[in-house]
This record gives structure tokens, C-alpha cells and sequence, in this order.
């Protein structure tokens, strides 16, 4: 179990807020408030860094729990084909009594968010925080920054990959040919350029459609 109480069955109290201006691409902050509200001081995993924490964002629509832990299992590449599982090691944490610590990070960065509603609650173990409502919508400044990440070529191919499939919702034909992340510069440059094309004749159609319409149609892809 990763709660041990040096006193009594106490367990911490937690405590979320949430900070969104609700633009998809934009930040999602999260900060979580764990408290000891007892007499005694008691010993848990560290949250933040613990793969017993871990933020909910559930799709009201589908029910759908977007999840993920504070902790995070990285892969090592160790060659020839093999990878290795790297855990991360969790130090125990002691709060005394009527102290806490606070847990704090950006869903829009450990998520594939989409326009939509959620529940978005923290879970330390068997505990429960209480739950905030979070509505994403798709805007014109999501649509700019979309496809600015969709022709950044630096960016992570999930990153774009994500990009490109959100851009497909507003123009169904839009589509580009990503470079697989261990593509050559020679076997990248080919498609790049023609990814650049294809993100040039989006943003063209994008510019011709009137404002009101493309308005009305962003709404719309918010459930």
C-alpha cells in the first residue's frame, strides 16, 4: 500500500483546481493540494512523481477516461532491437501534522486532448479529489496553432500526427504524409515539402471561408 500512517488509519485529503481559458492547444493546469488534516503526521509516495497519482480527464460524451500517472515508465533503447523498462523509483514523502505539498502539471502536455466535456479529478490510490468540469472548444486560435504544429518538422510525430487528425475535422480531404521518426533527411525531405503544400493550400481555404461560417463550423466540433 503506498499510505503509511506512523499513528493512526489517517489518510490525506486532496484538494484540485483547475485553470483553462478552454481553447484547444491551450495550457490545462492542474494543481493538486494534498493535505494532512490529522494530529499525526503521516507517510506516503511522493505524488508527484508517484504512478499511484494520477489525473482523470473523463469524456462526458463517451465516458472515456483520458488518464494518466505523475510518474511516469520510460523506455531505455539498449540496441539491436531490445528496449529496456525504466520504472520510476518513488521516495515516501512524511507530512506532519496540518502540513501539505502540492502536485502541479499541464494535462495539454501528457494529453491528445480533443473540443469536448469532461470530469477532471485526481486519484492518489484509493482517494479521491473532487471533481471539476472542463469544457475544450475548437477556435480560431486553436485552428493557428494546429497548424503551425502540423508543419513544424521538428515536432514529435505523435504531436503532428494528433495536429492532422484535428485539422481533418474542419477539412475532410486535408491530409499529410508524415516522415517516420527514424526517416533519413533524404527520405524526409520529399515529404516535408509536400506536407508544407498541403498546409499551405489548407491555410489559403481557410482564409477564403467567411469569418461567420468558419465560426459557426469550429462551434460545431465541440460536442
Amino acid at each position: 500500500m503506498m499510505l503509511a500512517n506512523t499513528a493512526n488509519a489517517a489518510a490525506p485529503t486532496l484538494t484540485l483546481q483547475l485553470k483553462s481559458d478552454g481553447v484547444l492547444t491551450s495550457a490545462v493546469a492542474i494543481s493538486v493540494v494534498v493535505a494532512n488534516r490529522s494530529a499525526a503526521p503521516i507517510t506516503i509516495e511522493d505524488p508527484r512523481a508517484s504512478t499511484h497519482a494520477s489525473v482523470h480527464v473523463v469524456d462526458l460524451d463517451t465516458h472515456e477516461d483520458h488518464s494518466f500517472s505523475m510518474g511516469q515508465n520510460a523506455t531505455t533503447d539498449l540496441g539491436h532491437g531490445q528496449f529496456a523498462l525504466v520504472v520510476p523509483v518513488v521516495k515516501p514523502v512524511t507530512l506532519a501534522a496540518g502540513r501539505s505539498l502540492e502536485v502541479r502539471v499541464d494535462a495539454n502536455e501528457r494529453l491528445f486532448l480533443h473540443p469536448g466535456t469532461f470530469d477532471v479529478f485526481f486519484s492518489l490510490g484509493d482517494l479521491q479529489s473532487n471533481h471539476v468540469a472542463l469544457t475544450v472548444r475548437f477556435t480560431e486560435q486553436s485552428l493557428e496553432r494546429l497548424l503551425a504544429l502540423a508543419a513544424d518538422a521538428k515536432a514529435s510525430y505523435a504531436r503532428r500526427e494528433w495536429a492532422v487528425e484535428l485539422l481533418k475535422r474542419v477539412k475532410r480531404d486535408f491530409a499529410l504524409t508524415l516522415p517516420a521518426p527514424e526517416a533519413t533527411e533524404q527520405e524526409r525531405a520529399p515529404l516535408e515539402t509536400a506536407n508544407r503544400a498541403a498546409i499551405e493550400s489548407l491555410r489559403q481555404w481557410v482564409a477564403a471561408q467567411p469569418p461567420a461560417e468558419l465560426a459557426r463550423q469550429l462551434r460545431t466540433l465541440t460536442r
